[in-house]
């Protein structure tokens, strides 16, 4: 199925005029990052990503247009699957393109890392919003 679903989006990428099945429904694309706790276990990456009230979270989700969670272990998430809850947290990712999906990613990578000025930019402007 999985196999399926990318050939369809091949297809329609490449294919001038290509009109995918009726029946098609395109899967969600999924990514996940593990957060490096074990390099920086000192950083807040959970209150960097989510920041104060939500105000981080939500403006990542509404620029990229993806779904964005953070699961794992110790994470209180019902809708995690039995895999997810024996992986170490990571930032779960669904979009419907890749490019969503890319977007994500640029912009989550510099927030995994605590030395970057986006981690300090994304701590800091969440408290000023609050302000």
């Amino acid at each position: 199925l999985a196999e399926y679903n990318r050939l369809i989006r091949y297809m329609i990428k490449t294919i001038e005029g290509y009109e995918p099945p009726l029946d098609w429904r395109p899967q969600k694309l999924i990514k996940k990052f593990i957060i490096p706790y074990e390099r920086y276990p000192n950083a807040q990456f959970m209150g960097v990503i989510i920041g104060a009230r939500g105000v981080n979270h939500r403006r990542l989700q509404e620029v990229t247009g993806c779904r964005i969670f953070i699961r794992g272990r110790d994470v209180g998430d019902k809708f995690q699957t039995e895999e997810e809850l024996q992986m170490p947290q990571h930032v779960h990712i669904e979009g419907d393109t890749e490019e969503q999906i890319s977007t994500a990613e640029e912009l989550l990578k510099p927030l995994l890392n605590p030395e970057s000025p986006e981690f300090e930019y994304a701590r800091t402007h969440g408290r000023q919003q609050l302000a």
